[in-house]
Protein backbone atom coordinates (compact mmCIF):
# COMPACT_ATOMS: atom_id res chain seq x y z
CA UNK A 1 0.00 0.00 0.00
CA UNK A 2 2.88 2.33 0.71
CA UNK A 3 4.36 1.67 -2.76
CA UNK A 4 1.21 2.78 -4.58
CA UNK A 5 1.19 5.99 -2.60
CA UNK A 6 4.80 6.65 -3.60
CA UNK A 7 4.09 5.84 -7.28
CA UNK A 8 1.10 8.17 -7.31
CA UNK A 9 3.21 10.86 -5.76
CA UNK A 10 5.96 10.29 -8.34
CA UNK A 11 3.43 10.54 -11.17
CA UNK A 12 2.07 13.75 -9.71
CA UNK A 13 5.60 15.11 -9.33
CA UNK A 14 6.42 14.21 -12.94
CA UNK A 15 3.29 16.02 -14.13
CA UNK A 16 4.11 18.94 -11.91
CA UNK A 17 7.67 19.19 -13.26
CA UNK A 18 6.55 18.99 -16.91
CA UNK A 19 4.01 21.75 -16.24
CA UNK A 20 6.76 23.71 -14.49
CA UNK A 21 9.05 23.28 -17.52
CA UNK A 22 6.27 24.59 -19.77
CA UNK A 23 5.79 27.51 -17.40
CA UNK A 24 9.52 28.31 -17.45
CA UNK A 25 9.49 28.11 -21.26
CA UNK A 26 6.59 30.57 -21.40
CA UNK A 27 8.38 32.91 -19.04
CA UNK A 28 11.44 32.91 -21.33
CA UNK A 29 9.32 34.17 -24.24
CA UNK A 30 9.26 37.98 -24.41
CA UNK A 31 5.84 39.20 -23.40
CA UNK A 32 4.10 41.75 -25.57
CA UNK A 33 3.71 44.91 -23.57
CA UNK A 34 0.57 46.91 -24.15
CA UNK A 35 2.31 50.27 -24.01
CA UNK A 36 2.86 53.10 -26.44
CA UNK A 37 6.28 54.49 -25.64
CA UNK A 38 8.27 57.33 -27.14
CA UNK A 39 10.28 54.96 -29.36
CA UNK A 40 7.02 53.87 -31.05
CA UNK A 41 6.15 57.43 -32.08
CA UNK A 42 7.21 58.47 -35.56
CA UNK A 43 9.08 61.78 -35.07
CA UNK A 44 11.91 61.68 -37.61
CA UNK A 45 11.15 64.21 -40.36
CA UNK A 46 13.03 62.22 -43.04
CA UNK A 47 11.07 59.06 -42.22
CA UNK A 48 7.79 61.00 -42.27
CA UNK A 49 8.61 62.44 -45.70
CA UNK A 50 9.61 58.99 -46.96
CA UNK A 51 6.33 57.55 -45.63
CA UNK A 52 4.21 60.13 -47.44
CA UNK A 53 6.29 59.99 -50.65
CA UNK A 54 6.68 56.22 -51.03
CA UNK A 55 4.01 54.76 -48.76
CA UNK A 56 0.87 52.85 -49.62
CA UNK A 57 -2.49 54.19 -48.48
CA UNK A 58 -5.85 52.74 -47.66
CA UNK A 59 -9.02 54.41 -46.52
CA UNK A 60 -11.33 53.12 -43.82
CA UNK A 61 -13.86 55.86 -43.24
CA UNK A 62 -13.16 58.20 -41.43
CA UNK A 63 -9.45 57.33 -41.28
CA UNK A 64 -6.80 57.37 -43.98
CA UNK A 65 -3.93 55.00 -43.29
CA UNK A 66 -0.50 55.42 -44.87
CA UNK A 67 2.10 52.71 -44.34
CA UNK A 68 5.55 51.82 -45.56
CA UNK A 69 7.51 48.62 -44.96
CA UNK A 70 11.07 49.17 -43.74
CA UNK A 71 14.04 47.08 -42.72
CA UNK A 72 14.32 45.63 -39.25
CA UNK A 73 16.96 48.00 -37.84
CA UNK A 74 14.31 50.16 -36.14
CA UNK A 75 14.10 50.13 -32.32
CA UNK A 76 10.55 48.69 -32.51
CA UNK A 77 8.70 46.88 -35.32
CA UNK A 78 6.21 49.73 -35.86
CA UNK A 79 6.47 53.50 -35.58
CA UNK A 80 3.20 55.42 -35.62
CA UNK A 81 2.15 58.96 -36.55
CA UNK A 82 -1.32 60.23 -35.60
CA UNK A 83 -2.81 63.39 -37.10
CA UNK A 84 -6.17 65.06 -36.63
CA UNK A 85 -6.28 68.14 -38.89
CA UNK A 86 -7.62 71.42 -37.57
CA UNK A 87 -9.44 71.78 -40.88
CA UNK A 88 -11.86 69.01 -39.88
CA UNK A 89 -11.99 69.24 -36.08
CA UNK A 90 -11.83 72.87 -34.96
CA UNK A 91 -11.54 72.55 -31.18
CA UNK A 92 -8.20 71.48 -29.75
CA UNK A 93 -9.83 69.50 -26.94
CA UNK A 94 -11.73 67.40 -29.47
CA UNK A 95 -8.58 66.84 -31.56
CA UNK A 96 -6.68 65.78 -28.44
CA UNK A 97 -9.49 63.42 -27.45
CA UNK A 98 -9.43 61.76 -30.88
CA UNK A 99 -5.64 61.36 -30.67
CA UNK A 100 -6.03 59.76 -27.23
CA UNK A 101 -8.60 57.36 -28.67
CA UNK A 102 -6.20 56.52 -31.53
CA UNK A 103 -3.35 55.82 -29.12
CA UNK A 104 -5.46 53.71 -26.78
CA UNK A 105 -7.03 51.62 -29.55
CA UNK A 106 -3.65 51.09 -31.21
CA UNK A 107 -1.99 50.26 -27.88
CA UNK A 108 -4.54 47.52 -27.20
CA UNK A 109 -4.58 46.05 -30.73
CA UNK A 110 -0.98 46.40 -31.94
CA UNK A 111 0.09 42.84 -31.09
CA UNK A 112 -1.55 41.56 -34.31
CA UNK A 113 0.87 43.56 -36.46
CA UNK A 114 3.83 43.26 -34.06
CA UNK A 115 3.79 39.45 -34.12
CA UNK A 116 3.56 39.42 -37.92
CA UNK A 117 6.47 41.84 -38.39
CA UNK A 118 8.71 40.24 -35.75
CA UNK A 119 8.20 36.86 -37.41
CA UNK A 120 9.23 38.33 -40.79
CA UNK A 121 12.06 40.45 -39.31
CA UNK A 122 10.65 43.63 -40.83
CA UNK A 123 9.49 47.04 -39.69
CA UNK A 124 6.70 49.38 -40.66
CA UNK A 125 5.94 53.09 -40.55
CA UNK A 126 2.26 53.96 -40.17
CA UNK A 127 0.34 57.25 -40.27
CA UNK A 128 -3.28 57.47 -39.14
CA UNK A 129 -4.97 60.58 -40.54
CA UNK A 130 -8.44 61.41 -39.27
CA UNK A 131 -10.61 62.76 -42.10
CA UNK A 132 -14.03 62.80 -40.43
CA UNK A 133 -15.83 65.95 -39.42
CA UNK A 134 -17.51 64.48 -36.33
CA UNK A 135 -16.20 62.72 -33.23
CA UNK A 136 -16.50 58.95 -33.06
CA UNK A 137 -16.77 56.64 -30.07
CA UNK A 138 -13.95 54.49 -28.76
CA UNK A 139 -15.60 51.22 -29.85
CA UNK A 140 -15.75 52.46 -33.45
CA UNK A 141 -12.14 53.65 -33.28
CA UNK A 142 -10.95 50.30 -31.93
CA UNK A 143 -12.74 48.41 -34.70
CA UNK A 144 -11.30 50.69 -37.38
CA UNK A 145 -7.75 50.38 -35.99
CA UNK A 146 -7.99 46.58 -35.83
CA UNK A 147 -9.34 46.46 -39.39
CA UNK A 148 -6.56 48.77 -40.59
CA UNK A 149 -3.84 46.62 -38.99
CA UNK A 150 -5.34 43.48 -40.53
CA UNK A 151 -5.51 45.18 -43.94
CA UNK A 152 -1.84 46.16 -43.69
CA UNK A 153 -0.94 42.51 -43.04
CA UNK A 154 -3.19 41.33 -45.87
CA UNK A 155 -1.71 43.83 -48.34
CA UNK A 156 1.82 42.83 -47.34
CA UNK A 157 1.03 39.13 -47.82
CA UNK A 158 -0.18 39.90 -51.35
CA UNK A 159 2.99 41.79 -52.30
CA UNK A 160 5.48 39.33 -50.78
CA UNK A 161 5.03 36.52 -53.37
CA UNK A 162 5.43 39.00 -56.25
CA UNK A 163 8.80 40.21 -54.95
CA UNK A 164 10.02 36.65 -54.40
CA UNK A 165 9.30 35.60 -58.00
CA UNK A 166 11.45 38.39 -59.49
Amino acid sequence: MGDTFIKASLNELTTLFTNFDALIHCMEQPAIRFTFGKNEKLCNQKLIEKLFDEGTSLFIRPIKVMFLKTDSNMPVPVQLLITVPKKFIRHATERNRLKRLFREAYRKRKQVLFEYLVEKHEGCLIAFIYTGRELIEYSQMEGIILLALQQIIKMDEKTVPETREE
